[in-house]
């Protein structure tokens, strides 16, 4: 019996010894970079020595990367050879990752056993790629330069770039070695004279390898003197500004900042640097920032507008109302409507109705209207049947036990006159009692009234 113990346990042995194949492998990354949009494959070398007797191998992957080529190699005992794989990752594969992706890929001989290790591929969508740098544009020149930059370590044949801004459209296609830049001289072909300095943006559509992708870059269209205008606004609440002007020309140029607040945000507005002027238009305040400026120097100003103040004020307000629309709700809703009654004997007639509506569970609803003194009560129209009618005080009361939450409830009547009344006629107002969490507690209908017109 001591020996059967033994026996999985030897087997278990053998079985790990021969889990692994006895070979050195080196790997060489040739093309570990590609565009999440394509299907296109990595490359790499992998040298393998065979430090066992001559065998024939194959390389594969389980995790959804096709490795080509897929036949078998053989390589003799003490022997090393270079193979050239090309990794494909699936379709899933480069949806649902980015970045660098860390695959396993196995190498089998004839013999039991593999040899396991890793890859990975950089997955880079393909407005990320490339990048298109800012662009100036000088008044007086009919040209501009753009540079076209691969942030890759990746060949990328066969770009086609078409831009398109306010001041020319323009396509060509090339090529871009690894972490190459490349600049594309274009003429202005749009009229600009219509278009102040300042900053615009430069669409550039993107396509390779029948991908395609949107890249938003900028064009500073300069003042005259050679004069760059810059902007940068960040914040939400306390909301950063900081406005640049730079002479970027060869010759001594005037640079003025210009910046509007209205009466309300200039009051939560500071300034790095004291205006130059300050002049108020209706309900807005111009702000004005003048110097001169030497080639290479800039004039800059960082404005802030802190909305803390107001914005807390605003959220208080806000609590307020909530904290009164709150105190102020009543747990039992009660509302009066009243409508004209025609009747065969042509006397004055009202019907009057009550709705009460529960917010929350009540206990001992006492409901009470006042019958009007030129009024009579029609007793057999009444609905429900009222618990009791005091004619002396002339008053309706309707007792309920309980009402739950949400529950409606009508109360209906008809009081008539045989004195034609003309004009507004008031009602008076219905009342409530009820118990709400053991309080008692106390609401009123709306007023109500009906205009009245003599026979």
């Amino acid at each position: 019996m001591k020996k059967l113990i033994f026996l999985p346990l030897i087997f278990a042995l053998l079985l790990s010894v021969a889990s692994a194949i006895n070979i050195s492998v080196q790997e060489v990354p040739m093309t570990d970079v590609i565009i999440k949009e394509v299907e296109e494959s990595a490359i790499f070398d992998l040298t393998i020595e065979n430090l066992g007797p001559a065998d024939s191998f194959q390389i594969y992957s389980f995790v959804g990367v096709d490795i080509k080529p897929s036949e078998k190699f053989r390589i003799g005992a003490g022997e090393s050879q270079t193979i050239r794989i090309q990794a494909t990752p699936s379709e899933s594969i480069r949806k649902n990752y980015r970045d660098w992706f860390l695959f396993e890929y196995r190498i089998a001989g004839m013999d039991p056993g593999t040899y396991k290790d890793k890859l990975k591929i950089k997955l880079i969508p393909l407005e990320e790629a490339l990048d298109i740098g800012e662009v100036i544009v000088f008044p007086d020149k009919d040209e501009a330069v753009i540079t076209v930059i691969n942030n890759e370590d990746k060949q990328m044949d066969n770009l086609i770039l078409r831009f398109d801004s306010d001041f020319f459209e323009y396509s060509e296609a090339f090529s871009l070695s690894p972490f190459q830049s490349r600049n594309i001289t274009v003429q202005i072909s749009k009229n600009i004279q219509s278009l102040s300095a300042g900053e615009y943006e430069l669409n550039t559509e993107v396509e390779y390898k029948g991908a395609s992708a949107e890249v938003e870059s900028r064009i500073n269209y300069l003042e005259h003197g050679g004069i760059l205008t810059t902007r940068d606004s960040e914040g939400f609440i306390v909301v950063k500004t900081e406005l640049t002007k730079e002479n970027v020309g060869n010759v001594p140029s005037v640079a003025e900042i210009k910046e509007s607040k209205n009466i309300v945000s200039r009051l939560f507005t500071t300034f790095t640097t004291i205006p130059t002027s300050v002049e108020r238009k209706g309900f807005f305040v111009e702000y004005s920032w003048q110097e001169e400026l030497q080639p290479g120097e800039s004039l800059a100003v960082t404005m802030r507008t802190n909305y803390t103040f107001p914005f807390i004020l605003l959220i208080l307000i806000i609590i307020a109302i909530a904290w009164v629309r709150i105190k102020t709700q009543t747990d039992l809703v009660l509302k009066k409507r009243v409508q004209f009654v025609r009747t065969k004997g042509g006397e004055f007639a009202l019907r009057i109705r009550l709705k009460a509506k529960a917010r929350k569970n009540l206990q001992d609803v006492k409901i009470i209207d006042h019958i009007p003194g030129t009024t009579k009560l029609h007793a057999k129209t009444m609905f429900p049947p009222a618990t009791s009618v005091d004619e002396k005080t002339r008053r309706i009361h309707w007792n309920l036990p309980s009402m739950r939450k949400g529950e409606e409830r009508t109360f209906s009547y008809v009081i008539y006159s045989n004195i034609s009344i003309v004009g507004s006629f008031e009602l008076p107002l219905a009342h409530a009692s009820y118990k709400s969490e053991d309080k008692q507690k106390f609401v009123s209908s709306n007023q109500t009234s009906f205009a009245a017109e003599g026979n």
